[in-house]
Order: C-alpha cells, then sequence, then structure tokens
C-alpha cells in the first residue's frame, strides 16, 4: 500500500450564491480554487489490514465571503463526501456527511464502501472521489475537483456479522451465516437486559424499530440511535438474526440435561460462553450422550403494554438438542446421540464451547469429576441493570461460605444482583416471589431494598444456606485511645442528602490509631486507610497528628476524610 504525508489544501466550495432576507439580497462567494488531495494513488485492501487506516482524503477550511454581514448564511454550509466509480458521478455514488476537512478510511470502512458499490473484489479499478457543498435545499451544489485512488478491494465475507456494545463497539461475539444469506445464529452469553447492535460485513448496522418514543423489541432497522436489548434473564442465549424478515429471536437456555453418563450437571460460564460439569466414567470404551433441555424462547410476539414491554410470561417453551458429533456440534429441535470415547475409567470434565459460531465443540478431559467449583473470594454486588459494581462482599473467613460488605443506597427502592464473577453465578431471588431472601443462580429478577429510605446497610449473603441478608446500619461512632476506646462515644452523623456520616471528634492522642465500630460492635468495623477503607479488616486509621478533626465517612466509596479543624 502506497502512503504519502497529507498536504491538505482545498479552497472554498461555493459558487457565487444569492439568498433573501427582508427584502434584501446578499451573496455568498468562494475566494479561491477548488482542491481536494488523497494520501495514495493506490491502494490494495486485505483482511489482515482491515483495522489500519489505508486511505485520508484532504480539503481546506471554507472561508465564506458574504455581503450581508448579519445573515447567518455562513452558518448552513453541508459538506458531503461523495465516492463513486464513474468519473462524471453518473452511477452508483456513496456518501457521508462531514463536519471536519479531512476523512480516513480504514482498509475494513473503504472495502465496505467497494461493496456498496458494486467494485469487484481482487481488482484494482479507479474509485472517485470528489466534496460537494450546499447551502439550503433550493440552492444547486457546488463540488471541488475530483481525486482518483486506484483500490483493489477484497471479498466481502457476509457470512459472519458482529454484536456490538451499545456504544458501538465490538464485544468479541459474532454470530455466522452459512449460506451468507443474510441469517446468523450463535449463542451469545448476555447480562440482563443486556443493550447491543448488531453489524454486518457491509456495514449495515441493525437497531430496534421505534416510533420516536417506544421502541418493538426483535423488529429491526437501521434507522434512528435505539438499540436492541435483550431480555431480563441473564445466561446463554441462542441468539438468530434474520436480516431479510428484519426480524431477531433469543431462545434463553437455562439448564442443559445430559444423559448416558451419571451424575453430569452443566453449569454456564457466560466469559466463556461455555457450559461444563464432571462425571466419573467407570470403564474404558465409547459412551453416547445426549445434550438437551427446555429454552424459553423471545421474540416479537413476546411484547405486552402500551410500552411494548417484553413480557418473561409470553416467552414460549422451546426444545432443544445438540446432535452432530464432538468436532462439529449441531443444535435443533431434538437431541441426538454424540458418541465420545473414553480411554479410561476415571473422572472426566465436559465442555462444551460455543464461542465460535462456525464451529461449536464438545470434548472430554480427564480430571475434575470430584473438584467442584472453586469457592469464589469475594462476591460482587451489580446495580439493576447489570452494567456496575457497586459494591464487594468478602469472604468472613476461611471456607465459611459467608461474605459481608457495606451496602450505601443511591436511590430508593434500589434493586441489585449478587454475582459469583469467579464462577460467573448469577444471584437473583425466586421469580414466584415466595422467598426474596433466597439466593437463586440464574433468576431473572432482582433483589430490592424494600424502602425509599437512602439507608446504609451490612450486606451479608450466605452461599452454604443460598440465603442473603441486610442489616441496617444505626450508628458509626469513632474509638481509640483518645476516648478510652468507648464503644459509644463520638457518634456520627448521617446525611441522607448526601449520603455520608460525619462527626467532629477530638483526637488528643493518636496512640494505636482509630477504629469506626458500625452499630456499637466490635464484631463490625471499618479500618484500613483513607482512601480505602475495609470492613473488618486492614490496620487501624492513623491521623496525622492530634487535634480536632472533621472526619467524614462516604460508604460509597468506601473512603474518608479527616480534616483538622
Amino acid at each position: 500500500m502506497k502512503k504519502t504525508n497529507i498536504l491538505l489544501t482545498l479552497a472554498a466550495l461555493l459558487t457565487l450564491a444569492a439568498c433573501e432576507k427582508d427584502g434584501e439580497k446578499y451573496y455568498l462567494s468562494t475566494p479561491g480554487e477548488n482542491e481536494l488531495i488523497a494520501s495514495s494513488t493506490d491502494v490494495v485492501l486485505t483482511e489482515d489490514n482491515a483495522k489500519l487506516y489505508a486511505l485520508s482524503l484532504a480539503w481546506t477550511e471554507r472561508t465564506l465571503q458574504v455581503s450581508y454581514p448579519d445573515s447567518p448564511a455562513p452558518n448552513v454550509l453541508k459538506t458531503t463526501l461523495q465516492a463513486s466509480l464513474t468519473p462524471d458521478f453518473s452511477g452508483a455514488v456513496v456518501e457521508s456527511a462531514e463536519t471536519g476537512i479531512t476523512k480516513a478510511y480504514t482498509g475494513a470502512q473503504l472495502n465496505i464502501v467497494a461493496g456498496t458499490l458494486g467494485a469487484t473484489p481482487d481488482v484494482a479499478a479507479p474509485f472517485y472521489f470528489r466534496v460537494k457543498g450546499t447551502t439550503g435545499n433550493n440552492i444547486d451544489p457546488v463540488y471541488s475537483n475530483v481525486a482518483t485512488v486506484n483500490v483493489t478491494p477484497y471479498l466481502l465475507d457476509m457470512r459472519f456479522g458482529k454484536v456490538l456494545d451499545q456504544n458501538a463497539q465490538e464485544t468479541g461475539v459474532e454470530l455466522f451465516s452459512p449460506n451468507a444469506d443474510g441469517r446468523y445464529a450463535g449463542f451469545v452469553g448476555a447480562t440482563s437486559w443486556m443493550n447491543l447492535l448488531f453489524n454486518e460485513a457491509d456495514g449495515s448496522i441493525w437497531r430496534t424499530a421505534n416510533d420516536g418514543s417506544t421502541g418493538t423489541p426483535f423488529l429491526l432497522t437501521t434507522e434512528g440511535t435505539w438499540g436492541l436489548w435483550y431480555p431480563s434473564p441473564a445466561g446463554c442465549y441462542y441468539t438468530r438474526f434474520d436480516i431479510p424478515a428484519r426480524q431477531w429471536t433469543a431462545l434463553h437456555i437455562p439448564a442443559l440435561t445430559v444423559t448416558g453418563a451419571d451424575g453430569i450437571s452443566m453449569a454456564y460460564k457466560r466469559a466463556d460462553n461455555q457450559w461444563t460439569g464432571s462425571f466419573t466414567a467407570t470403564a474404558a470404551g465409547d459412551i453416547t450422550l445426549r445434550i438437551e433441555g427446555t429454552g424459553k424462547l423471545y421474540d416479537n410476539t413476546t411484547i405486552s403494554g402500551a410500552s411494548n414491554d417484553i413480557d418473561d410470561a409470553l416467552a414460549k417453551d422451546t426444545p432443544f438438542g445438540f446432535g452432530g458429533t464432538p468436532d462439529a456440534l449441531t443444535f435443533g429441535a431434538a437431541p441426538a446421540d454424540i458418541t465420545f470415547n473414553i480411554p479410561a475409567a476415571g473422572n472426566y470434565t465436559l465442555t462444551i464451547s460455543l464461542a465460535n459460531p462456525q464451529q461449536w465443540t464438545a470434548t472430554l478431559t480427564e480430571g475434575g469429576g470430584d473438584e467442584g467449583p472453586v469457592a469464589p473470594t469475594t462476591l460482587a454486588v451489580y446495580n439493576n441493570d447489570a452494567s456496575a459494581v457497586i459494591a464487594t462482599l468478602n469472604v468472613t473467613g476461611e471456607d465459611t461460605g459467608i461474605y459481608t460488605g457495606i451496602f450505601q443506597m443511591k436511590a430508593g427502592w434500589e434493586n441489585f444482583k449478587i454475582v459469583d464473577t469467579t464462577n460467573d453465578i448469577w444471584y437473583g431471588p425466586p421469580t414466584d416471589g415466595s422467598s426474596p431472601s433466597s439466593l437463586v443462580a440464574g433468576s431473572s429478577w432482582n433483589f430490592w431494598f424494600d424502602t425509599g429510605d437512602l439507608n446504609s446497610y451490612i450486606l451479608t449473603a450466605d452461599l452454604n444456606a443460598l440465603t442473603w441478608s441486610a442489616t441496617t446500619i444505626t450508628a458509626i461512632n469513632a474509638t481509640g485511645d483518645f476516648n478510652g476506646w468507648s464503644t459509644t462515644a463520638d457518634t456520627f452523623a448521617y446525611d441522607a442528602g448526601t449520603q455520608t456520616w460525619s462527626a467532629t471528634c477530638d483526637i488528643s492522642t493518636v496512640g494505636w490509631g482509630i477504629q469506626l465500630l458500625i452499630n456499637n460492635s466490635w464484631d463490625t468495623m471499618l479500618k484500613g486507610t483513607t482512601d480505602a477503607l475495609q470492613f473488618n479488616s486492614g490496620d487501624n486509621l492513623m491521623p496525622a497528628e492530634a487535634g480536632v478533626y472533621l472526619i467524614t465517612i462516604d460508604l460509597r466509596a468506601m473512603t474518608c476524610t479527616m480534616v483538622k479543624q
């Protein structure tokens, strides 16, 4: 690929044009000649350089001369960059609105232009570029010179489509269309209400159809700014995009049932897009497994209400099963036998890998039959849309299965999920409302605080009993040598407006430092440093010197400030 430094020169684009204001005429004119410059005359595109910049075009800043000084005309100029395979632009034209004075194409972006124009892959052809300037719908546009660049495109692989996040950034997840006919499928690990966009190789980005105020889930459009979103249950979804039909569907797979070997319990790891489970083989030889289940199908019929909400109750029970061979799994409405070879008796782990949409696989590896999941060192508390961690729960002792931490409400009736990020297990309450204090893996509901008051809490999760609880923090006091290690003196006041605790303490003696007791108990305290408070762990807080301090605690950030008065 030929690359040169860009010398940016282009005179203004507008020829003399007349407009009227209050009966007077004023004029727009260009002070110089037009010129458009390209950074290269020959560009060869390949998939290997698709993400690198391949071509840049540049033109100079426009300066309009206006005979009527108070005219708003200089602010209405619109600039469009045009590309065509015909020098007079009589054939197909690709346009892009520009606000600056340069345009840079990556290899992938320029190849999409080539595909849209109908250029022949792997054949060099002249591409023609020019800049169009307009000042209104009723005024003829003016054009720059035409820049010619010989471009050799590559074949657009329309077999793959990319799942983007809500900001149009790549997630690394792809869906596959074996016939390159706009019908894509694959497995996606989704968080609750996960937002997404879908990007085809030709540059089309698919969104939710909407009327400007209400989106219609599972119907597709390339217009507007709305994103797509998954239903509430987090987990594994068999996802299909049918571009010709302008629809997409999501089949939630809550569990897999494996028959043919005893004791297999499959768990889904969203980060790896894998299902894993262990069992014990009693003898060497071939075994035949069947992998199946019943999912919940969400499509454009599973919406209700004036706001077109996705309704879990309308999701359709849909049987599914895997078949094929271990190296090439198939997925359909019913399972088929899959044969594996067991080299010797012992413990084995079955792993079903779904990350590659072109090839799903199932593998058996030795070991893992009696190990169980890795115990997490912490649990994460996610906000109601699963987009951010808002608190951390730490294990209270070695292998106890009990985790505690501090939770500061920021809004009334706050919702959250408790997540074992080590094993990618998302806990919520039972969806029938029977036991809101229970931890249920993969549940679709959020936990919630049943109050509008912005309280502070000690949050506890017990993975042994699969329950959670919250103890309201009603008192915090500072204790240390300065007050004889009192459990009641130097009490903090809570400000619901700022969600902070504060007290003025006369620390006449620094001594062994101070601790911040919660609810007047030695069993619950904050220590550590002012930049990183720790719950029930860490060293004592150490003021810089003796004196009177205003101490303010922010439990949202687990920090505090000590300001000497």
